[in-house]
């Protein structure tokens, strides 16, 4: 949905790259520019009243808390939850295959704009995209921002949910793209340990193949090729839930299953 009065383009890049700041962690340096940063707002003019209130709600309180409290809240924040993930293609890929091919392209697009990305830095950063952004020609960055705007409002949305002063910075950029920010309803989500926890090496039960101490050990039947001289399974080894060969097995001839004199 557009909103009255902001379908004029994007010409305000002091104010996407304070927004993009204002994303950024939060250390030492970068508070100390929250001044200028508010500056800057007031001078551009690009966001509503009541959003630029809200905005210096945020610099105030990044400004005025303590600073292990205010890096703290910032890696719980942004760090440690998908929804609220700065990182776009998080919501877009997950941890698919294009992920890759989509970060290449999009580094390859800063750079023929002479953008370099910091040590470290992932190109779907969105305070390195708002950089990016802030250095295109007032319509290319409206229309940048709205080719982003189903994202950031489903980021503004998980925000709101917990109550964030953050969300204002994303009700801006959506506000800038001339859209309304509207946050979605985000999906239910498990703590980020659980679903970035490594698996059991080989499954941890006897239904996938691994029996538990005590439980009768499965044997795998084969039988001995005569004119090649190898072993030759009649079932194939042991796969897991991906089918590929799980390690640990070995290979004996059937009739010497069993303990010889």
């Amino acid at each position: 949905m557009k909103i009255a009065g902001l379908s004029k383009p994007v010409g305000a890049p002091g104010t996407l790259r304070v927004l993009g700041a204002l994303l950024s962690y939060p250390d030492a340096e970068r508070r100390a520019w929250l001044p200028e940063m508010a500056q800057v707002l007031r001078r551009e003019k690009a966001v509503p009243a009541g959003r630029l209130a809200e905005l210096d709600t945020l610099i105030d309180k990044l400004h005025g808390a303590d600073p292990f409290d205010v890096e703290a809240e910032y890696v719980q924040l942004f760090d440690r939850g998908r929804g609220t993930s700065l990182h776009l293609f998080e919501h877009v890929h997950g941890d698919s295959r294009d992920r890759g091919p989509a970060m290449i392209d999009l580094a390859q697009t800063y750079e023929r704009v002479g953008l370099l990305l910091a040590p470290g830095e992932l190109p779907d950063y969105l305070p390195a995209v708002l950089e990016f952004v802030s250095t295109q020609p007032p319509r290319e960055a409206k229309a940048f921002l709205g080719e982003m705007a189903h994202i950031l409002n489903a980021i503004f949305g998980a925000l709101q949910k917990r109550g964030s002063p953050y969300a204002s910075v994303l009700g801006a950029l959506l506000e800038l793209a001339g859209e309304k920010a509207q946050g979605v309803a985000p999906p239910a989500e498990e703590p980020l340990d659980e679903t970035w926890a490594e698996p059991p090496v080989f499954g941890g039960c006897s239904t996938e193949g691994q029996a538990r101490p005590g439980d009768p050990q499965p044997i795998q039947m084969i039988r001995r090729n005569p004119h090649a001289g190898v072993a030759v399974s009649t079932a194939g080894p042991p796969q897991g839930a991906n089918n590929a060969p799980v390690g640990g097995s070995v290979a004996a001839p059937a009739a010497s299953v069993g303990v010889q004199s």
